[in-house]
């Protein structure tokens, strides 16, 4: 494997903030309950608290810019409950106005002391906010040029938004000296880690029920060399073994097709031709049968059961594969781990990489929601990213960190 020039972003150690307003950009959009409208769980609201502690300590007059869900969906709430939960983590007080760039936010802002912070409304309620765009049009948004005029400084800490254009995201840096924060910070490391300069032996391990994602980060690990270990697990595994000449049976075929995943095994028998013998698929599956966990290995298929998870002697193996890597970055859970019968192979995998040597990272909803089910500890990275990391592994360039890459060496 090659070693790569990484460019450099300007961070928060190439800044003075003191005195300075300084704006934020987070990502804060946390699971709401649909009743009730409360905050269900606070993960990536904790997330920013490195930054943000960093701020008030150095005397910043720190504005927090944010989303929450999209605009007609039932969790797409004022982000006043996340100012108060943000009070209790910085056992601070965040002063909230229910504004985004309107005169009462603006005043709100200039009022502002160093060490204070600020969060202004969710930005979803800016209709704009919602439209990609190129930089130097976003920059000339209503919102960017208002807050441009009383903020100093902008941050980016959402290391989950970056693959979108948004205003928030790619006008901002275009129209003002611009850096990344800490969680921002270590977004970008990690992605350095595996997906650029990964230490040999590297792996893969993909699962979870989003074929597209999969195959463009099995396809860009194997073009750019960055994976020796491609292990494959979920819903991907499926298609895998049927690519591979197994009969998946009709429950699991109908299942593809209603995913809308039919004839994605002529994608996967592409990939494993081109792989070079660095995929690695299930030896035995997990299937539901009267209610039960049934164990098969993969050449007693077909059979007209759902396919829920991998199979023991499967996870012994990845398992093995994963105590011998020196990186290892796993996306997604191996099988439908909600459910006690089938979480076996989620938590074997987590727990191998865990307790490895290997530089480990997880990124993912349903991956981040397992490890906090299983309460496992020991990765040396857990992405907030989702989307904004597979974007990076399937080889695309993010328009935000495009944006600030460009742009910060000019203003700061």
């Amino acid at each position: 494997m090659t070693t790569v020039h990484v460019p450099r972003h300007l961070t928060l150690d190439d800044i003075d903030v003191s005195g300075k307003t300084v704006l934020v950009r987070c990502d804060m959009n946390v699971p709401v309950d649909k009743e009730t409208k409360r905050i269900k769980e606070t993960f990536k609201i904790e997330a920013h608290k490195e930054t943000l502690v960093e701020l008030i300590e150095r005397r910043a007059k720190t504005v927090v810019i944010s989303h929450q869900s999209r605009p007609g969906k039932s969790d797409c709430i004022s982000l006043k409950a996340h100012s108060e939960v943000l009070s209790k983590i910085l056992e601070k007080d965040v002063k909230f106005v229910d504004d985004i760039f309107g005169e009462k936010a603006k005043t709100a802002i200039r009022s502002l002391q160093p060490g204070e912070i600020l969060m202004l409304e969710n930005l979803r309620f800016y209709e704009e906010e919602s439209v990609e765009a190129e930089p130097h049009v976003q920059a000339k948004t209503k919102m960017v040029s208002e807050l441009s005029k009383v903020c100093d400084i902008y941050l980016c800490d959402a290391f989950a938004c970056t693959h979108r254009a948004h205003p928030s995201m790619v006008g901002f840096p275009h129209a003002m000296p611009a850096a990344v924060a800490r969680l921002m910070e270590k977004e970008l490391e990690a992605v350095e880690q595996i997906n650029i300069n990964p230490k040999p032996p590297a792996g893969y391990v993909l699962g979870g029920a989003k074929l597209e994602d999969t195959f463009l980060m099995v396809e860009n690990a194997l073009k750019s060399n960055l994976a020796d270990y491609l292990m494959i697990t979920g819903v991907p595994a499926i298609s895998f073994l049927k690519a591979k000449g197994h009969d998946i049976g009709k429950h699991n075929e109908e299942f593809l097709a209603k995913t809308g995943y039919a004839d994605y095994y002529k994608e996967a028998k592409r990939l494993l031709d081109m792989s070079g013998g660095r995929i690695y698929l299930p030896i035995d599956v997990a299937i539901e049968k009267d209610g039960n966990r049934v164990e098969i290995d993969v050449d007693e298929l077909p059979v007209n059961y759902p396919i829920k998870d991998i199979g023991s002697k499967t996870a012994e193996e990845f398992s093995r594969i994963i105590g011998t890597l020196k990186t290892v970055f796993c996306n997604g859970p191996a099988g439908v781990f909600e459910d006690p019968r089938f979480e076996l192979g989620t938590r074997a995998i987590f727990k191998a990489m865990a307790e490895s040597d290997a530089y480990s990272v997880i990124g993912g909803g349903d991956s981040t929601a397992a490890i906090r089910k299983f309460n496992v500890e020991g990765f040396d990275h857990v992405s907030s990213g989702g989307g904004a990391l597979l974007h990076i592994l399937a080889g695309k360039e993010s328009p935000a960190l495009q944006v600030i890459r460009s742009k910060s060496m000019q203003h700061v």
